[in-house]
């Protein structure tokens, strides 16, 4: 038989059967469908989001960042400008010019002074000054109101100016005076006319913003600036010929083409900048070249690089599953097929020409896919972008025309399935007639794959190819020699293999999953399950291979939900994490700190707030016995904090922040002496020991909100016991060191300390004998002073030992003893004692990078805070905290009022850091509002971190947000539709080749309800194993998949990580179509066993 006659014979038939047996063939061509049109949507979709992701970074910046600039300065001679101008034009515009819309060429001559008219006749000082200035693209900018343009003129420099200028230094068209150089005053002037006065027609925009020059006129200077306007052949004929050699700055502005940029140009242009800026810079000397687009560009590539990791993982494990779906129909229909194809071969048809027949079979079955495929893909992709929205922004995905890639790879897609379902469906069918009835009665248990153990071999490849993936950390990598990152691909193949070997080994477990129920079930179950048990069991590999189908769809579903979750709540959680709070607002607090509990109570009241609390931020340095390094301090309210911000439970609880305040300190009360409320005044009896000349005597206070003030008792006098005395202010006035300070008593007596100029560098001796507290008319003593233990000295940490402090009989006064404070020189710290308890050490939580650098909790460890050494023990640790990035610097977090309380102890300077106020507001309220009634506090605001605007720019960017959400639930739809078709199809061949079973089931005496039943019990079997083991297969894939996803814009782990989140409606939406198609598949079947009669069905058995 010729091969032509032979494809006619294979066409007849196929159409035949095609006719006969159109379902199984539809189910087969709607498998290639989902195939093809997946493969061409991700090429389309993947296209779209560069597009769309372009157009919104293009959109969110400025035209200054997207223009590019090249600057060169030399003589103003036209050989020189010809050379420039020829540079540019090879070297830059030819290479950018695709992708630019405009260009604009600025010359910009040196500074010139003016002179010839009365308002110029001035001392130099105050003489108003100019550059001429030519601008390609005037006459389209500017509007003359005055006059005309310019025009060549060999006598005089014609000019126009704009009509500020004109009214400032009244001049008007026709007026004429001349230009010279600084340095020259008689000889190099140019002589100028003005002819014509001009108003911009767009004076905000960028094309008057580019020059070193001012571009308009400017007073605001103690000379007046006037730039002079002329055309391009004056400035390069005519000036030149009356000053030569100006030195004069020319500019090639570069206009970026927003709408025209495409994602497909964006590596060439960055290429052109790489190479331009290279050339610039080791070629062409006095140039400059500036712009921030090819920033603007890499940061997009990183992002887009980023957003297809988990749009090709999406894409390769849901072909994975269709692929697996087209080898199982083909296994379905090879099973249809089998006894047709085993007549055929016993009618002498060689393996060749069914192999021709089947081929034929299967090109007819794909050819509609193929075809259908990408237009169907398009408007899905299309509907998908209208559907679910790029970002927070409503931007819709921006499908362009299909090209010839998608196209190739939906064809390539559509001719595998062929080549699969060609030799799976020959390889079911390679059986004689013989062959046919040995197998059928004794059908194999175990598959090709499980019989030669090729499942665990691939199993054992998977487990090297993911400890390769963990050992990386990611799916990137950065080829030898280059700086790029890309993506690996054999890496991303991982998770592909992993969740089809998983799949392979379920086959393996499922048959003896299913013989154990059987062994149990048998003796007391019904009959008709024990049959249906049997069956399964007898012949495994169809009811495995369909529940294989099902659990990986369903994992699909369990891990796109988790994707798609997960990574949209973590983009929230980085906006959040830098936010700190609702509202974090930095105060510009200059010499000294502003916020205090007077503050934030007025804050609470207002409505739009539901809670507040003051964090200090500081730059310290960190001494440890391994290292000594910078850090970053958190001081934080520990009483307010965890209500204000914002806190993740998985980084950082309420028991790890309790430990920063240590309950042994007791009441900040205990820790200095409370003066009653009527107190005025108070009074300290001193002799000097041994003083360094002028030494003052200061006590420090500590009010009701918070807030500490010093007062100073006055010199202390070189000799013999003397009374000092000082009033205790009700508002502390402002001063040059100090801002206005509302007292609220009551207050705390701290410390008393000296200060002078010698205080510190000398060592000195003085006694304390009585202090006495005024209040009103009346006065009593603290007795304190002859009492032990009372004052103790403020030690520096940092060297030890210097301080003493003790009860002296030697020195007294009126037969009472006296407390003797002596210090050596040599330390900056403050020379003092303080009232109270003493803080031996201020707990802190330290990042984890700090505590594998030999330092262990418990330990303490000098932090240097503005000079001052502050002990700090370690309490605890943790990897992250709100607004503390651990890839920066390792941090320390400790409690605001003890860090302070120690620091203002210790320190006879203003303490000043990085003020913070957050806050947490109430639904309904307008962040501004809250910002305004901020600012009428007398606040100086720095700088605002509002968390809903972050999220908002977050998830607006569509690279940033799930830009691929639209092609998950595409994909995980296509999945299902092919899982819950496969479902039915399976029902369908099942219950056709086991008619003659039925027939013999009801003559030996079952009843419709169990022969119904029996199906049913293998669909549900089916359909609960699989569901199980796909979710929890899901799950663990996710939990696994996603830490290598962790990667942020500039290559390094995201802060925080993601937080492992279900999406448990889209899975229940998911079960509900496997469901509905399960309930359409038992209400079917049972119509259809309904109508099979009796003696039917004994007839078709016997035939």
């Amino acid at each position: 038989m010729s091969i032509t006659a032979l494809i006619r014979f294979a066409f007849l038939i196929v159409i035949r059967r095609i006719g006969s047996d159109w379902r199984i063939q539809a189910t087969a061509g709607f498998g290639v469908l989902l195939a093809v049109a997946l493969m061409a949507s991700g090429v389309i979709y993947s296209k779209a989001l560069a597009e769309t992701a372009l157009a919104n970074t293009l959109a969110s910046v400025s035209d200054e960042d997207l223009d590019i600039t090249y600057r060169t300065f030399h003589k103003l001679e036209l050989p020189a400008f010809e050379a420039s101008n020829t540079y540019v034009d090879e070297s830059i515009r030819k290479r950018i010019q695709p992708f630019m819309v405009n260009d604009v060429l600025l010359i910009q001559t040196s500074t010139l002074f003016l002179s010839g008219l009365p308002q110029f006749d001035v001392p130099n000082a105050s003489r108003p000054r100019s550059s001429v200035q030519s601008i390609s693209k005037l006459q389209e900018h500017v509007r003359i109101i005055q006059g005309r343009f310019p025009r060549a003129n060999s006598d005089r420099l014609e000019v126009i100016i704009d009509s500020y200028g004109a009214s400032a230094l009244s001049i008007s068209a026709g007026d004429q005076f001349s230009a010279f150089r600084p340095e020259s005053i008689v000889t190099d002037i140019v002589p100028i006319e003005v002819v014509g006065v001009f108003e911009p027609l767009d004076g905000t925009k960028h094309y008057w913003g580019v020059g070193g020059w001012d571009r308009f006129t400017n007073t605001g200077r103690e000379w007046a600036a006037l730039p002079l306007y002329t055309g391009e052949d004056q400035i390069l004929r005519v000036l030149p010929s009356y000053i030569p050699a100006l030195l004069t700055d020319f500019l090639w502005l570069f206009t970026t083409d927003r709408i025209g940029l495409s994602a497909d140009h964006v590596d060439g242009l960055q290429t052109a900048i790489e190479d331009i800026k290279e050339d610039i810079r080791n070629n062409v000397p006095n140039s400059s070249w500036r712009t921030e687009l090819d920033e603007i560009l890499d940061e997009y590539s990183s992002l887009l690089l980023l957003a297809r990791v988990p749009l090709l993982l999406v894409i390769f494990l849901v072909v994975s599953v269709l692929l697996y779906y087209m080898f199982l129909i083909a296994g379905l229909i090879g099973r249809v097929r089998t006894t047709e194809i085993a007549v055929f071969r016993s009618r002498g048809a060689s393996t060749a020409q069914v192999l021709l027949v089947i081929l034929v079979e299967g090109s007819i079955i794909a050819l509609p896919g193929i075809i259908l495929g990408p237009f169907l893909a398009q408007i899905l992709v299309a509907l998908t972008g209208y559907i679910f929205p790029m970002a927070a922004g409503v931007q819709n995905l921006m499908v362009g025309s299909l090209s010839i890639s998608t196209f190739a790879l939906g064809a390539l897609a559509g001719l595998f399935t062929v080549v699969v379902y060609t030799f799976t469906v020959i390889r079911a069918s390679s059986k004689g007639i013989v062959v046919l009835q040995a197998s059928s009665s004794r059908p194999p248990e175990v598959p090709f794959i499980h019989r030669y153990y090729i499942d665990l071999t691939l199993l054992i490849i998977i487990g090297l190819l993911w400890w390769q993936i963990k050992s990386r950390g990611s799916f990137f990598i950065q080829p030898a020699m280059e700086s790029t990152t890309e993506i690996d691909m054999t890496l991303l193949m991982g998770p592909v293999v992993g969740i089809l070997v998983a799949g392979l080994v379920v086959m393996r477990i499922v048959p003896i999953t299913l013989r154990f129920f059987w062994w149990i079930m048998e003796p007391w179950s019904p009959v008709w399950i024990v049959h249906a048990l049997k069956g399964i069991v007898r012949d495994p590999i169809p009811v495995g291979s369909l529940l294989v189908l099902l659990a990986l769809a369903s994992s699909l579903g369990m891990l796109g939900s988790l994707l798609l979750s997960t990574l949209e709540r973590s983009q929230e959680d980085q906006a959040r994490y830098k936010a700190g709070a609702d509202l974090r607002i930095e105060i510009d607090s200059g010499d000294q700190l502003k916020v205090d509990e007077r503050l934030l109570g007025e804050l609470n009241e207002n409505p739009g707030i539901s809670s507040s609390t003051k964090v200090f931020r500081f730059d310290t340095r960190v001494a440890t016995e391994s290292f000594g390094s910078s850090a970053a301090l958190l001081a934080i309210d520990s009483k307010s904090f965890l209500d204000t911000a914002w806190i993740r439970e998985d980084l950082v609880d309420g028991s790890t922040l309790s430990g920063i305040v240590p309950i042994e300190l007791g009441d900040k009360q205990t820790r200095g002496f409370p003066l009653p409320v009527e107190a005025t005044a108070l009074g300290i009896w001193v002799q000097a020991g041994r003083l360094p000349q002028r030494t003052f005597l200061n006590a420090r206070f500590q009010d009701d909100n918070g807030s500490y003030f010093d007062i100073n008792l006055g010199e202390v006098q070189a000799h013999g016991w003397h009374y000092m005395e000082q009033s205790i202010p009700k508002i502390r006035p402002k001063s040059r060191r100090y801002s206005e300070l509302k007292i609220q008593a009551p207050v705390n007596l701290r410390s008393l300390w000296l200060s002078g100029r010698g205080s510190g560098s000398q060592s000195g001796v003085i006694f304390f004998n009585e202090l006495r507290i005024i209040t009103g008319q009346e006065s009593f003593e603290i007795p304190s002073f002859q009492v032990p233990g009372k004052w103790q000295t403020i030690e520096d940490v940092s060297t030890p030992g210097l301080y003493d402090l003790g009860l002296t009989q030697g020195v007294s006064r009126n037969e009472r003893s006296s407390m003797g404070f002596t210090w050596i020189g040599g330390t900056l710290a403050t020379r003092g004692i303080s009232y109270g308890s003493e803080i031996k050490a201020v707990p802190a939580i330290v990042s984890k990078e700090l505590l594998n650098n030999k330092v262990q909790v418990g330990d303490i460890i000098p932090v240097f805070v503005q000079s001052i050494a502050v002990p700090v023990v370690v309490s605890d640790s943790v990897e992250f905290f709100p607004t503390l990035d651990p890839r920066l610097s390792s941090f320390l977090i400790v409690d605001a009022d003890l860090l302070l309380e120690y620091v203002y102890l210790h320190s006879n300077r203003n303490v000043n850091g990085a003020e913070e106020i957050w806050l947490k507001l109430n639904e309904g309220y307008s962040t501004p509002g809250v910002i305004e009634s901020i600012k009428s506090s007398n606040l100086s605001v720095r700088n605002t971190f509002q968390a809903a605007e972050m999220i908002k720019a977050r998830t607006s960017d569509p690279l940033l947000a799930a830009g691929w959400t639209g092609l998950l639930t595409v994909s995980f739809l296509a999945v299902i539709m092919a899982s819950t078709s496969g479902l039915i199809l399976y029902t369908y061949v099942d219950v056709r080749g086991r008619v003659s079973e039925f027939a013999i089931l009801r003559s030996l005496g079952f009843s419709k309800p169990q022969v119904n039943g029996l199906v049913w019990f293998n669909l549900g079997i089916i359909v609960v194993f699989g569901l199980v083991i796909g979710t929890l297969g899901g799950q663990l894939l996710g939990i696994s998949v996603l830490p290598l996803l962790e990667v942020a814009e500039d290559g390094s782990r995201i802060t925080p990580p993601m937080a492992i989140r279900n999406n448990w409606s889209a899975i229940a939406l998911s079960y509900a179509v496997i469901g509905v198609a399960t309930f359409a598949t038992v209400l079917t079947l049972a119509w259809a066993i309904g109508r099979l009669e009796l003696q039917k069905l004994i007839r078709m058995t016997d035939a």
